[in-house]
């Protein structure tokens, strides 16, 4: 199970701050963070990378999303 809290900030036209609090139920409960910086072009596409820490599991990530 993963529990995800977050919210969004918009700092300039495109660009868009996105943090969460997340939580993990497994054999032990661990508290992490999300935190990703993504761009939006008319909601044609969305750019975002990001560094992600919960527990013992980290991970840098990188996201392509695009409407065709």
């Amino acid at each position: 199970d993963v529990t995800r809290l977050g919210a969004r900030y918009n700092f300039k036209k495109n660009f868009v701050l996105n943090g969460a609090a997340i939580h993990r139920n497994g054999k032990e409960n661990e508290l992490g963070y999300r935190i990703a910086l993504e761009s939006t072009k008319k909601d044609a596409y969305s750019v975002g990378m990001g560094f992600s820490s919960v527990g013992d599991n980290d991970s840098l990530f990188i996201s392509i999303v695009s409407m065709f």
